[in-house]
Formats: C-alpha cells, sequence, structure tokens
C-alpha cells in the first residue's frame, strides 16, 4: 500500500491501482473516493466506461444496488453518445472492446442481483462474445494486457455459466463451461487462467447432486491458487 501510495503521487494511472487495492482491505471508502474523484476526471470514453464499471461492481457487493444502477446507466449513456466520437484505429479497437465486455459482466451481475435472470443471462452472453472478440485483437496491446483479456474472458464464460446454474438450466452451463475451457486450450490459456472455468464445474456439479465431482474441481482450484501465492 506504501509503494502504491507513493506511485500514485507521480504516475496518476497507479490511482486507479491503488483505488482497486484499497477496495479489497478495510479502507473501502477511501476506494470508493478516489473511485468517484477518478470518474469525474477521466475523460477518454473506454476509460470512463470501465472506472464505472468496477466502482459500480463493489457497490453490488455492497448491495447497493440503486448507486450500482446510476453508474451502469452512466455506462450506457456514454456507449450510445460518445463511441462513435473514438477512433478505431491502433489500440483504440482493444480498449473499446475491452471497456463492452466489462461493462457488460458488471451489468449482467447487476442484473443477476435485480431479480431479472434473463435479461443477466443475456448480458453475460454479450460479455462472453466481447471477451472473445478481445482475444482476437489482443495483440493490439502489451502480454500483461493480454494476459488480462485472456483472464476476462474467462470469467465472462464463467459468469454464463453461473447465470445458468442458479436458474436450474444445468445442460446450457455444462456447455458454457465446456466452451470456455475448450476455447482457453485452444488458445494457449494454462490452468492459472482456466481456474474461473474450474470454480464453476465445482459449483455445477454441486448443484446437480455430484458432490464427488464437486470437491474434486475445488481442490483442484484451491491447489493452483496456493501454488499462485
Amino acid at each position: 500500500e506504501e509503494l502504491l501510495r507513493e506511485w500514485a503521487q507521480v504516475d496518476p494511472g497507479a490511482r486507479w491501482i491503488l483505488r482497486n487495492f484499497l477496495s479489497l482491505t478495510p479502507k473501502r471508502a477511501e476506494a470508493y473516493q478516489i473511485g468517484h474523484e477518478l470518474i469525474k476526471e477521466i475523460k477518454y470514453a473506454p476509460s470512463a466506461v470501465r472506472i464505472r464499471g468496477i466502482v459500480a461492481s463493489n457497490y453490488i457487493e455492497d448491495s447497493n444496488l440503486k448507486q450500482a444502477g446510476i453508474l451502469l446507466d452512466e455506462c450506457d449513456a456514454i456507449i450510445r453518445n460518445e463511441w462513435g466520437r473514438v477512433p478505431r484505429q491502433g489500440q483504440n479497437a482493444y480498449w473499446i472492446v475491452r471497456a463492452e465486455m466489462e461493462h457488460n459482466l458488471y451489468k449482467s451481475f447487476y442484473l443477476r442481483r435485480t431479480g431479472k435472470w434473463q435479461e443477466g443471462i443475456q448480458t453475460a452472453k454479450l460479455a462472453a462474445s466481447k471477451g472473445k472478440e478481445l482475444v482476437g485483437i489482443d495483440t493490439l496491446v502489451d502480454e500483461q494486457q493480454r494476459n488480462f483479456s485472456r483472464n476476462w474472458y474467462v470469467s465472462a464464460m464463467a459468469q454464463v455459466a453461473d447465470h445458468q446454474s442458479a436458474a436450474g438450466l444445468y445442460a446450457e452451463a455444462d456447455m458454457s463451461l465446456r466452451e470456455a475451457y475448450q476455447f482457453g486450450r485452444s488458445n494457449g490459456f494454462t490452468d492459472n487462467q482456466l481456474v474461473r472455468v474450474f470454480n464453476g464445474v465445482a459449483w455445477l456439479r454441486n448443484a446437480t447432486g455430484r458432490f464427488e465431482d464437486g470437491l474434486a474441481y475445488s481442490n483442484r482450484s484451491e491447489k493452483i491458487i496456493l501454488g499462485m501465492g
């Protein structure tokens, strides 16, 4: 934290990282404060959508669905009104799709929490589609961002499956997880990058009464996470 605070003094981009870090600590109120400061400051449309999305996701986690909905509506308005003014050349193409994917993923969480199950599933599927599109253009960015792209895609597909499992659509959830796994393997994803899929399989197996299989996948995920330190 101390290093991040020092870095944030000289690099505005580091404030975003500091905000994300603080959101995982008891200093969540400060994370919200920094997040809203960034919302006011950031003008680049894809980044404006992304910062609103991550702050909205924290509000969803804290069950402040009203504030989350306000931020997600602002994201929709930016995409609707400002997207056409963003050049599509170079890395802009990547960040546009990345913002759309993240926004739809967060929005799917929100829709699920507000009881709109079918809309949540469709929005999660749109996030997954954008995630697959993103992997196809991730050579536009550096290796770190490429890894983020792949992790986001897997998260989006696993979220589709989570929605489907929660709605009792077990066969569809199984297909979604298989698709995510096969796509990941065909694109060189490591087990570390697929851990979210393994977690989804564990939940699905438990939901369908296959508890031994569920435990095996849970243990597999735990081993991977412990190995990552």
